[in-house]
């Protein structure tokens, strides 16, 4: 993970992860402890580059990532697709900045979870080590309650917005 780290590049471009269905299934974890020991592995790391480049301008990227699913359906980490297809959906939290990249979250998210309160203690626990420039996320992320949250913990942001009707929107009920 460190050499991934120092050369700027995400796990998943340097090796075939196993699918969702593997992890989720064949391992004997259970979802919390998988989170629980991906986090244990990456937070230290981030404090350890922090401590390294501690004048670099970190940026916090958060995504939604769908992963092919093949197996039963019908289960509640599972999504259904426009195309028909059934997938599991992750949450990724990013730290970047000019030297590092790092995936300090990979969270699969069951259906109807609400994901403030999902990112929430992720945001907190990085703010303990480093202040971020910015959270940058895409549409999905652009709601009252993410921007709120986002505010409450005094981010600075970039999120997308789906139409500019909705920027009208935010602004009419003071967001």
């Amino acid at each position: 993970i460190l050499q991934l780290c120092k050369h700027g590049e995400t796990i998943g471009e340097f090796c075939n992860a196993p699918s969702s269905d593997t992890i989720y299934r064949r391992l004997e974890l259970d979802i919390d402890e998988l989170v629980s020991s991906f986090q244990d592995v990456t937070f230290p790391i981030l404090g350890y580059f922090a401590r390294k480049y501690p004048r670099e301008r970190w940026e916090v990227i958060a995504d939604s990532t769908d992963d092919l699913f093949y197996g039963k359906k019908g289960d509640e980490w599972v999504m259904g697709t426009k195309e028909g297809n059934k997938c599991f959906r992750f949450k990724h939290v990013i730290l970047v900045c000019r030297k590092v990249r790092i995936p300090v979250a990979i969270v699969p998210v069951k259906k109807g979870t609400d994901k403030v309160k999902l990112l929430e203690p992720i945001l907190k626990k990085v703010l303990k080590i480093i202040k971020p420039y910015n959270f940058l996320a895409d549409a999905g992320y652009g709601d009252g309650a993410m921007l709120k949250l986002l505010q409450t913990l005094r981010l600075k942001f970039v999120v997308r917005v789906k139409v500019a009707g909705d920027i009208k929107m935010f602004i009419e009920e003071g967001k």
